[in-house]
């Protein structure tokens, strides 16, 4: 789930532009909320009207300042009560850099999560300060490989090997590996011989709005 600001004035306004203003004031916090709110009433109508594709998943990033909000797990549990959504649905994406910063109240939050039943992502892998050792500790479903290993990626190259690295880390952890970043059908050759076994980027489809979305699921949800 993406967020983007249709300005009245300036038109459509990129996240890179007022994420971080949105971070610095505190105000992601209630924006991550509508955010979060909307995305499952959404994915709810999404399931009802496609139930040949079985369930639909939806991944929504959360903000350090959510991590720290004490709201956090009532909201999301209010959340997927009002919506009916079931919690498997809900993958909710933390950054690398995030887990940094108390490490111990996050590893707490997150299995409290878990524990509701959700998925947890970490998003951009392999460009944070984490420590591997933290890995073994983190209750996560998936390791999201940095767009910026998967892009450049040639066979035997740096960053075809550090790929390969993520994803032999992923299987001795027993969690998922996603590729970010696909832009071609040779990235997804060199995926699929590394055992990588999910991916996302435009080579699949590029950011959509929801009618557009409805659509796409119709014409291919066979396919995929």
């Amino acid at each position: 789930a993406l967020v983007r600001w249709q300005h009245p004035v300036r038109g459509r306004i990129p996240p890179d532009d007022f994420i971080p203003i949105a971070e610095e004031t505190g105000l992601v916090v209630p924006l991550d909320r509508w955010v979060l709110r909307t995305t499952c009433q959404q994915l709810a109508s999404w399931n009802e009207r496609f139930q040949e594709s079985k369930q639909l998943k939806v991944s929504v990033n959360l903000s350090v300042l959510d991590l720290r909000d004490p709201h956090l797990l009532p909201d999301v549990i209010e959340i997927l009560a009002q919506t009916g959504i079931q919690s498997h649905c809900l993958n909710l994406e933390l950054t690398e850099s995030m887990l940094v910063d108390n490490i111990s109240d996050t590893i707490a939050l997150l299995l409290q999560l878990k524990e509701q039943g959700l998925q947890i992502s970490i998003d951009d892998f392999g460009t944070g300060y984490s420590s591997l050792s933290y890995l073994y500790q983190l209750p996560v479903d998936t390791l999201k490989i940095d767009r910026s290993f998967v892009h450049q990626m040639q066979q035997g190259d740096r960053n075809h090997k550090i790929v390969e690295t993520i994803v032999n880390l992923t299987n001795q952890l027993g969690i998922a590996a996603i590729a970010e970043g696909i832009d071609c059908l040779e990235q997804i050759d060199l995926l699929r011989q590394l055992g990588c076994e999910l991916g996302q980027g435009y080579f699949f489809a590029q950011p959509m709005a929801a009618q557009d979305v409805e659509a796409f699921i119709t014409q291919h949800y066979f396919r995929y």
